[in-house]
């Protein structure tokens, strides 16, 4: 038989195991009534951050659309007819595009004339290439919009400042395989004393290489040459762009000056 010691050391032992249940209980309680309270007030918090102006919803990215270079069969199609006519054309592409130039920004010049453009896609198609290029947005006007942005175009206002350097970066970060860039740097047919440096802005906000493509009309020769990693010296760096591109002759040689 138990003493009567013995039963109030077992009752206080339950009271104890009791109590300790009881403040989990508690504890438990209280952790889930926060967690109620913070998933219930959140679209408050939200609703009073957007009229207090401190917080901003995130915009969504905006995929690049199909072009040319990415719609089966025609692609392949598309190929075999530029192979065929460069090769009868007295045309020689040279170079390739390296694994780490494969999220590039391209620079292309000489650009002096609009055949600039049909002889760039028959060249991106030899190489292998998912380009995208940049056009003037009177190109794009009806009823030719869908067709020059299946080509792989993106229209650019230049009369409106709008941020397409952030927006050119964040499409090539955001890019999910091979994308490349196309940037003339004159940014326009017509003779330019001085070059635009939104292609190296690009390169630099998206991080990655500037790949030096080319085309020389007068020795019949496009491809592409050197992978150039910016440096963050603007000016050093555009001379030693330049120095590459200065023997090479544009359609309307006269236009292009790289000096």
């Amino acid at each position: 038989m138990s003493s009567p010691a013995n039963n109030r050391l077992i009752v206080t032992q339950r009271s104890a195991t009791q109590a300790a249940h009881h403040l989990e209980h508690r504890h438990a309680y209280r952790q889930f009534v926060r967690m109620d309270l913070r998933h219930n007030l959140r679209p408050i918090r939200l609703v009073w951050c957007l009229f207090k102006g401190c917080w901003t919803p995130p915009q969504p990215i905006q995929p690049m659309h199909r072009t040319i270079f990415s719609t089966p069969i025609v692609n392949t199609l598309l190929r075999a007819f530029s192979l065929a006519y460069l090769k009868l054309a007295g045309w020689k592409v040279m170079g390739q595009l390296p694994e780490a130039g494969q999220k590039s920004v391209f620079i292309a010049a000489p650009h002096t004339s609009n055949w600039d453009l049909p002889y760039t896609l028959m060249v991106a198609f030899a190489l292998r290439l998912n380009i995208y290029w940049m056009g003037k947005a009177s190109i794009f006007n009806f009823p030719f919009g869908p067709l020059m942005r299946w080509l792989g175009g993106i229209a650019v206002d230049r009369s409106k400042s709008n941020n397409l350097v952030a927006a050119s970066a964040q499409a090539l970060q955001n890019a999910c395989g091979a994308l490349q860039l196309i940037v003339p740097p004159e940014g326009t047919r017509s003779k330019v004393r001085y070059w635009k440096s939104g292609f190296y802005h690009i390169a630099v906000a998206a991080q990655v290489p500037i790949v030096l493509a080319y085309m020389d009309y007068e020795r019949k020769i496009s491809g592409l040459g050197p992978m150039f990693l910016p440096s963050g010296d603007l000016e050093a760096d555009m001379v030693k762009i330049k120095a590459f591109y200065a023997p090479f002759k544009g359609k309307n040689a006269a236009q292009f000056e790289a000096t």
